[in-house]
């Protein structure tokens, strides 16, 4: 295996060169009317910023409407606007153009197909056109395609397009053209549109690794979200719109050269939105208010998780094979927990049944089986649980609030038990679960609820089903850094349909191992500034769910390369105690919470941000008024003889 660790040329050096000229960088979608539109201000000050404010309009296709032009003169304040369709004009003329062109103090290029731009224009005078102009101080901008082509190494989409998966799956693939020969205005940068959208932080992984390994350059990638722009100019970076400008920075990022599976740990990723600043010369970013410091910074646990993936597959056989012959004993009962009628169950019993010697039980997660005492046995009996095709309001409602539930929940935190949560259920384990997330935009419209889970992985949230299709891409790319900081939580983990994952504790600390034939992504809370997006997609919406953050980090593992969760059961909590311990019920809860432990102890109550709220001594059970807090989540603690443990309450 090759392993090469970049410790080389960061974003300062990068971006020395932007001084020159300015770029507006637009990451797709349609521009809006009026002083009020998202793209007002960064169009308008684009135009301010160009000498003689007069303004060329460049596309590879005949103008739909004069909607644009009379946007630019109209409302920011052009002299003039033309629109230049290249797709008519003769290469021999491209010299006539050039003149042309170089009367115009600011270039946009609509979007597209950049590799009719790239195809085109390279090597032309209309690339030396671009290249004068920014360098005698003018103003390059593009949206969409007409943005990609800006960055001194460009994805040229020669083949057609490469989607998420496939770039981190294979960063060799056909697909992934890359070039460096066109236009030079930001060295050492590659740059990615319709970012969140389509969910291509993993395309721009894959982009910049496949750069690295076959020119030995290190690259920093800028994706910019549709309806989202940003300015670029005397070394800052000032963000507009409604949702993000993410930058991905491989500087300190250690790859894993396996085939041509995408293996890197420690990308920094950085998120501005509307109204910050980023001065790329002394790294400060202006604009994100608030502070985020997970109270729990490790998981802790000594039980074993399999996390699957995505939609019922080949690789959810294949994870029963991993909890049958991989975890405990082939001769340990297994209990399913299936939702009402289940369609998958069947075949991951006969996949359990084929492998293992123990007795297989099933029975539905419903409040039918509150206090059966057919499903107590098999709790009792059974070491392997799995869990499949369970929704979300009734599986949660069956395991808070029932007997069974309650009697289940203890023996899954024994640290001899295994659990599996088949495809959408790998979603219950964190401590919040993302729901509604299949539905179509539901980020980009703020439909997006952060609901409690199970808090088996206390400080996670995980995403299964990524990339299952382009209706959920932004959901499923933006609703786990959002879930991370509005609930104070360290991890966050994306699964697909080609993979899963186990959480396991070995001599060497708690971690994560991902199985399967695509790599797990996991990013990590570094306590950073935050905000979220206060700007609609819409006039009609509440703003999008896009978060801004100074630093996380994400890694991108396969079965090669485990993850650290936490460095010994019981690390940030000063000792361990067993679940069954501590109980603390309702929850969720919204007048009074009771609390109880096997001895006396001390209890504290902390809000999410770690503030210590209330604390009591001496007592095994609690009677706690909570009727003066706030709706939100708050951490429990109880410590008996320097042990404690951690419970998260939902306060309605």
């Amino acid at each position: 295996m090759k392993r090469i660790l970049i410790l080389f040329t960061g974003i300062v050096l990068s971006f020395q060169l932007f001084s020159q000229g300015t770029l507006m960088l637009v990451g797709g979608g349609t521009e809006r009317t009026g002083e009020d539109a998202w793209n007002f201000e960064p169009y308008r000050k684009a135009v301010a910023y160009s000498t003689n404010k007069r303004v060329a309009i460049i596309a590879w296709g005949a103008e739909s409407d004069s909607w644009l032009r009379d946007y630019f003169t109209g409302t920011c304040n052009a002299n003039t606007a033309k629109h230049f369709d290249f797709s008519i004009i003769d290469p021999s003329d491209y010299n006539t153009m050039y003149d042309s062109l170089m009367t115009y103090d600011m270039y946009f290029f609509k979007g597209g197909d950049q590799n009719d731009y790239y195809s085109n224009f390279k090597n032309t005078v209309i690339a030396d056109a671009i290249t004068d102009k920014y360098n005698e101080g003018g103003v390059i901008s593009g949206t969409s395609a007409g943005m990609a082509i800006l960055s001194s190494v460009m994805y040229t989409a020669s083949n057609g397009t490469v989607y998420p998966y496939e770039a981190i799956e294979n960063y060799e693939n056909t697909y992934m053209t890359l070039a460096d020969d066109f236009v030079d205005l930001a060295p050492g940068w590659l740059f990615d549109t319709h970012f969140a959208e389509r969910g291509r932080f993993p395309r721009l992984v894959g982009l910049i690794t496949n750069w690295y390994y076959n020119h030995t350059e290190q690259l920093t990638g800028l994706g910019v979200d549709d309806v989202t722009a940003m300015i670029i100019r005397n070394d800052s970076v000032y963000a507009y719109g409604t949702g993000a400008g993410n930058f991905f920075d491989i500087q300190n990022t250690v790859f894993d050269q396996n085939e041509t599976m995408v293996v890197a740990e420690n990308i920094k990723v950085t998120n501005i939105l509307n109204g910050c600043t980023y001065d790329l010369s002394t790294g400060n970013i202006e604009g994100l208010t608030q502070v985020s410091s997970p109270a729990i910074t490790e998981e802790n646990h000594t039980y074993t998780l399999l996390l699957g993936g995505g939609i019922y597959s080949t690789y959810h056989s294949q994870m029963m094979e991993t909890l049958v012959n991989e975890c405990g004993n082939i001769s340990d009962n297994v209990l399913f927990i299936t939702g009402a009628s289940s369609t998958n169950a069947a075949g991951l019993v006969n996949s359990v049944e084929s492998a293992s010697t123990g007795t297989v039980y099933e029975f539905e997660g419903i409040a039918a089986n509150a206090n059966s005492s057919e499903l107590a046995d098999a709790i009792a009996a059974a070491s392997k649980f799995v869990f499949v095709d369970n929704e979300y309001d009734t599986f949660m409602d069956f395991m808070n609030n029932t007997a069974s539930g309650y009697r289940l929940l203890l023996k899954m935190k024994d640290p001899a038990s295994t659990s599996a949560f088949v495809g959408d259920n790998s979603r219950f384990v964190g401590a919040s679960v993302i729901n509604n997330y299949e539905t179509a935009a539901a980020s980009y419209y703020a439909e997006l609820t952060f609901d409690p889970g199970l808090s088996l992985l206390e400080t996670t949230v995980v995403m299964p089903k990524s990339f299952m299709n382009s209706d959920m891409y932004e959901n499923s790319t933006t609703g786990v850094p959002y879930a991370m900081l509005q609930d104070g939580l360290t991890y966050g983990i994306w699964l697909n349909k080609k993979n899963y994952a186990k959480y396991f504790v070995d001599n060497d600390g708690v971690k994560l191992i991902p199985f399967g034939d695509s790599p797990v992504m996991i990013m990590k809370n570094e306590g950073t500034n935050y905000d979220f997006s206060v700007t609609g997609s819409t006039a009609n919406h509440d703003q999008r769910m896009v978060a801004g953050f100074e630093e996380m980090t994400l890694n991108v593992i396969n079965s090669t390369k485990s993850f650290v969760m936490g460095t010994n059961p019981g690390v940030g909590i000063s000792g361990y105690l067993k679940d069954s311990e501590f109980t603390v019920y309702p929850n969720p809860a919204s007048n009074i919470v009771y609390c109880e432990s096997e001895e006396n102890s001390l209890l504290e109550i902390y809000s999410i941000d770690g503030k210590l709220l209330k604390r009591f001594g001496g007592q095994k059970r609690y009677e706690v008024n909570i009727a003066d807090f706030d709706s939100g989540i708050y951490l429990f603690k109880s410590t008996v003889n320097s042990n404690s443990v951690i419970r998260k309450v939902t306060v309605q």
